[in-house]
This record gives C-alpha cells, structure tokens and sequence, in this order.
C-alpha cells in the first residue's frame, strides 16, 4: 500500500461496516468506521466516519485474518472529508 493512501476494508465478523486504521509512525492510533450500504459502497457522507472506542470491536477488526479490501482513499482526502464535519 501506498503510504500516501488509507486501506478502506471490512471484516466478516462486522460486515456491514468499512473501516480505516490510523497510524502514527507504523504504530496504531485510531479505528475509524463507517456504514456499508447495500450495494457494497462505503458511506462517504460527511457525518459517515466515526472513531471506535470499544476494545473488544477494536482487537476484533484488527485481528481478523479476513479483511476484505473495499478501496483506498488518498490521507488529504480523508483528513478533509473528517474536517468537513
């Protein structure tokens, strides 16, 4: 992956949700999620993103051996999406 660019993915334990991991120098800082709509899109709406503070859905995504990559996103392009809100 590009380290320009942000994984958006999904795992089957929370299929109906994307999600994008935030690093700070290779180390994990944040889980953000957002909702899947039906035809496999990602709700890239304004208020769409939100950060996961629960542990137990965290250690679950993040240890999933079956991510499944939706897109990417570029970091500008996230960081303006989460600063439109």
């Amino acid at each position: 992956m590009n380290d320009n660019k942000l994984e958006i993915f999904t795992v089957p334990e929370f299929s109906g949700n994307a999600y994008i991991v935030e690093t700070i120098d290779g180390n994990f800082d944040a889980l953000w999620t957002a909702a899947l709509l039906k035809n496999g899109a990602v709700d890239d709406a304004r208020f769409a993103w939100g950060i996961i503070e629960d542990e137990v859905i965290i250690n679950s995504v993040l240890g999933s051996n079956e991510r499944t990559v939706i897109t990417d996103i570029r970091v500008d392009d996230f960081v303006n999406l989460l600063e439109s809100v």
